[in-house]
């Protein structure tokens, strides 16, 4: 495997009580050519502070501060737009990666040539006690996505030599950036390969269970009735596949 290096981007927006836990799991990687690019966004909380601490123990740890409020999209798209590597990674705040993800991901990538890949994760409570497994399909193009939303922003990873960067520039949508993105990124005829390895967590907090599963319905369907502007027999059709794949994710255990 190649050592080529990796842009990790990471939008930073109150993320206080976990930041430190994500940036480790960067840290542990057995794969070590990364940089990792934090744009923060103006936090109430003390994670500028943080980060200002984090910054100075690695040169390869980059932090940027919006000057005002903007959201994660402008945040990843100001450290997308820094990246200096051939594969763009993403990472939340609030997510880990185990330790072999990046080496794994990347010897999958580079032996079969594959522009843009995710993989399989745990989910896990705010106390990161364990929720759910998620296994991902080996296969997706853009019709298949619509069918089965991939929550893999933790996991996915782009090789920018197949890969347009500017397809990576995410809209400026309050929910659903991420999807919308990787719609984009599909829709150029480019497909994504699934590794079935758990190789990261993605939290889980209170506030986004079953409070807010209306608002994930809404969601939905403004992703494909507004974002991706499909007919209403289009999108209530693939909005069907969505609720099922829904449920199916979310089971416990």
């Amino acid at each position: 495997m190649s050592n080529t290096l990796v842009s990790i981007i990471m939008p930073a927006y109150n993320t206080a009580p976990y930041i430190v836990e994500a940036i480790d799991s960067v840290k542990a990687q057995t794969y070590q050519n990364w940089e990792l690019l934090i744009t923060e966004d103006c936090s109430t909380d003390d994670t500028q502070a943080i980060l200002r601490k984090v910054a100075l123990t690695d040169d390869r740890i980059k932090v940027f501060y919006n000057k005002q409020n903007s959201g994660a999209a402008a945040s990843r798209n100001y450290s997308l737009e820094k990246a200096l590597g051939r594969y763009i990674a993403f990472l939340d705040a609030d997510d880990l990666w185990l330790p072999g993800k990046l080496e794994q991901q990347l010897a999958f990538m580079q032996s079969n040539n594959i522009a843009m890949c995710y993989t399989s994760y745990e989910t896990v409570e705010a106390d990161g006690k364990y929720r759910n497994t998620v296994h991902v399909p080996s296969e997706t193009d853009y019709t298949g996505f619509l069918k089965r939303p991939l929550t893999c922003s933790h996991t996915i990873m782009f090789d920018l030599k197949f890969v347009d960067k500017s397809l990576l520039v995410m809209p400026n949508i309050k929910r659903g950036q991420d999807g919308a993105t990787w719609c984009q990124v599909l829709k150029s005829g480019i497909s994504g390969y699934g590794l079935d390895c758990v190789l990261a967590k993605n939290r889980k907090h209170a506030d986004s269970l079953s409070a807010n599963k209306i608002t994930a319905v809404k969601r939905a369907w403004y992703s494909l009735r507004k974002v991706e502007k499909l007919s209403l027999p289009k999108s209530a059709y693939y909005f069907v596949f969505y609720a099922f794949n829904a449920v199916k994710k979310r089971k416990r255990g």
